[in-house]
């Protein structure tokens, strides 16, 4: 999602520029890449979260000198990256507004009783 990086962009002063995407199909393990040309410097790469470090090492490829930043970090992804704002334990499970349904959808707080 472009959500982290559009975020900051803005807050920041400064345009989007690279859309990378990654996908992972389930326990394939594999992955595959999708990108618009590369860049050799002056590259700042935000994803919300950094989990196994997957997606890091296959955009790494694509942009090996540019700086990578999460919101989250978990512990095997952590030293992948440069900057993270929150660590989270590995199994911990977060739920972003662009991954939930889009339509009503009862509070996360209220379901986790039920």
């Amino acid at each position: 999602p472009l959500e982290p990086g559009a975020g900051a962009g803005v807050g920041i002063g400064i345009g989007i520029g690279v859309g990378i995407g990654v996908g992972f199909g389930v326990g394939d393990g594999a992955g595959h890449l999708a990108g618009h040309g590369a860049v050799e410097s002056g590259i700042l790469v935000i994803d919300d979260l950094t989990d196994t470090g997957s997606t890091v090492k296959m955009v790494r490829e694509m942009l090996p000198n540019a700086h990578y930043a999460a919101v989250y970090a978990k512990p095997q992804g952590a030293p992948l990256i440069h900057t993270f704002i929150t660590e989270v334990s590995q199994d911990t499970w977060i739920y972003f507004p662009w991954d939930l349904e889009l339509k009503y959808a009862d509070p996360i707080k209220k379901n986790a009783g039920s």
